[in-house]
């Protein structure tokens, strides 16, 4: 909720991915969506950036399924961590939104429980995902 969060992510998250896209896309690609959880509203900042260097992207911003705010003026308990309940903050740009994707907070519980579990390692080395990567899901939390 402190202004400083959103314009920290509008010139530094937004210069860092506008970087990171620059140097990996291809010819004729183009940067065309953002998706980030609406938490504080401060990451959204980096979307401000962005549609000023990219104006046809689209932003979406996610929130859980079980308190649904942006989408219905919804409330109610959840587990995704880092994702504010029952109210918008007040540094969120709504007008630089596009849409809203609610996410089942049941569904990020599992898989973060697969990532951790010998069956979803054994699929993740299956896939080349390095055995220094998958030795460290375990630090991955929900926040």
């Amino acid at each position: 909720d402190e202004i400083g969060n959103a314009i920290w992510h509008y010139v530094c998250t937004g210069q860092a991915i506008e970087e990171a896209y620059n140097k990996e896309r291809k010819d004729k690609q183009r940067l065309t969506a953002l998706f980030l959880t609406q938490g504080s509203a401060g990451t959204l900042g980096s979307a401000d950036y962005l549609r000023e260097k990219f104006p046809r992207i689209k932003v979406c911003a996610g929130e859980a399924w079980q308190c649904p705010t942006l989408l219905y003026s919804g409330y109610g308990a959840h587990r995704i961590e880092g994702i504010g309940d029952k109210h918008v903050p007040w540094i969120h740009n709504l007008k630089n939104m596009d849409m809203v994707a609610d996410i089942n907070d049941e569904f990020c519980i599992r898989l973060l429980r697969l990532l951790n579990e010998p069956s979803g390692k054994n699929y993740l080395k299956s896939k080349g995902v390095s055995e220094e990567i998958i030795d460290k899901l375990h630090l991955l939390g929900i926040s």
